[in-house]
C-alpha cells in the first residue's frame, strides 16, 4: 500500500503519494464500531453506509486536492532518480501532502460526527430566532487573524520537516501537527488580542458607573449528597458577600439528598450575616430539573450558578458583576481552580484546567464560548427567563444553556479576576468517570444545537463546527496508534527499516520542542501567578491521562450510547431516566441512577 497515484500527460507522468496511512485511521472506524458495539442490525448497517460515504467523500477530497495542486504545478515528484538521499526528501510535495491530509482529516472528523449525531438517540434540536440583533464584523476579523497566523506557522512547520510522504511516522505526525498547531498557535494570537483589549477593558470598568444602583444576586445550587461540603460553600458565599455593596441570596435545591445535606445547608443558612437564604427539597430529578426549579425561586437580577462542592473566593462578585453593565451580556463565567492538589494526578489537572484559561480568553474574543461551567456561571436572570432556563432532562446543561442563550443574541464573557474554587478527582478512576459523564454531555449539549452550523450570523458557528471536528478526529487520532502497534505485530511494518537522515530527526525534535516548549511556558507564567510553578513538572502525568481519554473513556461513552440508543428510538423523560441508570452502572457508581 504504498498510496503512489501518477498524474499528468502519458508522455511525462508525475508521481505522488495519497496519505493512505490518514485515510485508513479514519475509514478503520466504521466496521470497528459496527463489530464491537452491542447494537441491533440495523445500526450496524447504518454505520457501515457511513463508512462507504466517509471513503466517498474522501476520495472526493483527493481528487480536489490532486486536480488544485496539478493546476499550480507542486503535486508530484519527478520521475527521474534524486541525485542523492536529500534530494529527493527536499523534492517531496509538502504543499500537496498537507492539503491532502488536511482534506482527509476534515472529511474523516466530519463523516464521524455525522455517524454518531444522526443513529444515536440525542434531545429534539433547538430552532432559534434571535432577540437580540448585533453585528459581528470584529469579531470574525479575530478568528481570521488568529487563523491565518496559525495555519501559516504549521505550513511553514511541515515544509521545515520535509519528510518521506509515505513514511506512517510522517503522517502521523502531519496528522497530530494539523491539529495541535492551528489550535496552540491559534489561541496564542488569540490571547495576545485579547491581552490588549482586557487592559483597555479594565481601564475602562475602573472608571466607569460606580454610582450606579448595584444589581441583587441570587446564587443557585442544586445538592445531591454534598454534606461534606455544603457548609463551606454557603460560608463563602456569605464571606464574599459582604465584599458586595448590593443585596445578595442563596437559593439551594436539594435534590433528593440520602444523607445529612439538608440539616448541615439548614444550620449553615441559619447563621448566614450578609445574606437572605432559601431552602427547598425536592425528590431526586436530575440536576437540570433542581436548577430550572430554583430559578422560578429566585429574585435577583444576576442568578449565579454554582455547585455545592465549591468555594468562592471572597473578592469574586464585583468583577463579575461589572460586565451585566452592558445591557447585551447573558453570561460571564468566572475563573476555575482545583481547590487541592496533594497527589499527581490532582497536580496534573491543574495544568489541565490552567489550558482552559487560554481557550476560555481565545473563545471569549470572538464571543464563542461553547460552555460556561456550571460551577462558576453568573447569568442575567431576565435572559434566561426568556430563553426558558435549564433543560430538565439531558446531560450538560449548562453546555446546552450556554449555546441556547446566545443563539439568541447574547453575549456570553469570561471573568478571569473572579475565582471559584473546586474539588478535583483525586485518582484516576475518579477522573475517567469524572470526564466520562462530561463526554456524555457533549453529545446532549452539542445535540440540542446541532442547528447553530448554520447560522452563520456569528463566528460561534465556526468554532462550534470546529469543536465537532476535533471530537470526530479524536475517534481517528485515536486509532493511530492501534494501527502501528498492529502493523508491527502483523508484520506490515518494520520501523527499522524506515530510513530517516539525521537532519530530519533533529529537525523533528527541534518542531516538537518548538510547539511542547511555547505550552509549557504558557501554562508556567499561569500557574506561577496561582502560586502551583512546581506542578509543571507533571506535564507527562497530564499527557498520559489525555492519551486515557482518547483511548478508553471517549470509545466506551460511544459504545454505551450506541447500545442505549438501539433501545430507544425516542428522547423522552423515560428514555433519559434509563440512561441515568445506565450511566450509574456502566461510568459512575456515585452518579445518581434515578
Amino acid at each position: 500500500m504504498s498510496g503512489n497515484l501518477y498524474v499528468g500527460s502519458s508522455s511525462s507522468p508525475s508521481k505522488t503519494s495519497l496519505p493512505i496511512f490518514a485515510q485508513l485511521i479514519f475509514l478503520i472506524f466504521f466496521p470497528t464500531s459496527a463489530l464491537t458495539s452491542r447494537i441491533n442490525f440495523k445500526m450496524r448497517a447504518k454505520i457501515l453506509f457511513f463508512g462507504l460515504l466517509c471513503f466517498a467523500v474522501i476520495i472526493l477530497a483527493q481528487f480536489f486536492a490532486i486536480m488544485v495542486t496539478l493546476a499550480l504545478g507542486i503535486i508530484a515528484t519527478p520521475m527521474s532518480t534524486p541525485a542523492s538521499r536529500y534530494a529527493m526528501y527536499t523534492q517531496t510535495p509538502i504543499m500537496f501532502t498537507q492539503t491532502s491530509i488536511l482534506l482527509t482529516t476534515i472529511s474523516g472528523g466530519l463523516v464521524i460526527e455525522l455517524t454518531l449525531f444522526s443513529i444515536m438517540t440525542i434531545p429534539h434540536r433547538t430552532k432559534i430566532e434571535p432577540i437580540i440583533k448585533r453585528s459581528f464584523g470584529k469579531e470574525y476579523l479575530y478568528l481570521v487573524i488568529a487563523l491565518l497566523s496559525s495555519v501559516s506557522i504549521l505550513y511553514f512547520f511541515s515544509g521545515f520537516l520535509l519528510m518521506e510522504t509515505s513514511s506512517p511516522i510522517f503522517t502521523y505526525l502531519l496528522v497530530v501537527l494539523n491539529l495541535t498547531n492551528v489550535l496552540t498557535l491559534g489561541y496564542l494570537v488569540a490571547n495576545l488580542i485579547y491581552e490588549v483589549k482586557w487592559s483597555n477593558w479594565l481601564k475602562w470598568t475602573n472608571s466607569s458607573k460606580k454610582q450606579e444602583k448595584m444589581s441583587s444576586l441570587s446564587f443557585l445550587i442544586s445538592a445531591y449528597n454534598e454534606e461534606k461540603s455544603i457548609r463551606r460553600c454557603i460560608e463563602s458565599i456569605d464571606n464574599a458577600s459582604s465584599k458586595y455593596p448590593g443585596i445578595t441570596e442563596i437559593v439551594l435545591i436539594n435534590d433528593g439528598s440520602t444523607d445529612h445535606t439538608i440539616q448541615i445547608a439548614s444550620e449553615a443558612m441559619q447563621n448566614l450575616k450578609y445574606s437572605s437564604g432559601k431552602l427547598y427539597s425536592i425528590p431526586n430529578s436530575g440536576k437540570g430539573f433542581a436548577l430550572a426549579y430554583g430559578l422560578q425561586r429566585t429574585s435577583g437580577d444576576i442568578v449565579f450558578r454554582t455547585d455545592a462542592d465549591t468555594l468562592i473566593d471572597k473578592n469574586a462578585i464585583c468583577p463579575l458583576m461589572d460586565h451585566f453593565t452592558d445591557p447585551q451580556v447573558g453570561s460571564v463565567s468566572a475563573l476555575c481552580i482545583p481547590l487541592s492538589g496533594k497527589n499527581l494526578w490532582e497536580k496534573a489537572q491543574n495544568i489541565m484546567f490552567v489550558s482552559y484559561i487560554y481557550i476560555k480568553r481565545a473563545q471569549d474574543l470572538v464571543d464563542s464560548i461553547l460552555a460556561q461551567p456550571g460551577l462558576s456561571t453568573a447569568f442575567r436572570r431576565d435572559a434566561l427567563i426568556k430563553v426558558g432556563g435549564w433543560t430538565d432532562n439531558i446531560f450538560g446543561e449548562d453546555g446546552e444553556l450556554t449555546n441556547r442563550i446566545a443563539r439568541f443574541g447574547y453575549r456570553g464573557e469570561f471573568e478571569q479576576r473572579s475565582l471559584v474554587f473546586f474539588e478535583e478527582p483525586d485518582n484516576l478512576v475518579s477522573f475517567m468517570q469524572q470526564r466520562a459523564r462530561w463526554s456524555v454531555a457533549f453529545y446532549h449539549s452539542r445535540g440540542r444545537n446541532l442547528e447553530l452550523f448554520k447560522e452563520l450570523r456569528s463566528p460561534r458557528s465556526l468554532v462550534f463546527l470546529y469543536n465537532l471536528l476535533s471530537h470526530g478526529v479524536g475517534f481517528g487520532h485515536g486509532l493511530i496508534w492501534v494501527y502501528i502497534i498492529g502493523s508491527i505485530i502483523a508484520g506490515t511494518l518494520n520501523f527499522p527499516s524506515i530510513h530517516v537522515p539525521a537532519f530530519l530527526v533533529w529537525r523533528l525534535i527541534s518542531v516538537q520542542a518548538a510547539i511542547y516548549g511555547l505550552e509549557i511556558v504558557l501554562y508556567a507564567y499561569s500557574l506561577n501567578k496561582l502560586k502551583k510553578l512546581g506542578d509543571i513538572k507533571y506535564i507527562p502525568v497530564l499527557r498520559l491521562m489525555s492519551m486515557i481519554l482518547v483511548l478508553l473513556v471517549k470509545p466506551q461513552v460511544m459504545e454505551i450510547l450506541l447500545s442505549w440508543s438501539s433501545r430507544w428510538k425516542e428522547y423522552n423523560n423515560e428514555s433519559f431516566k434509563d440512561l441515568r441508570k445506565e450511566v450509574n452502572r456502566r461510568v459512575d457508581p456515585l452518579y445518581p441512577g434515578g
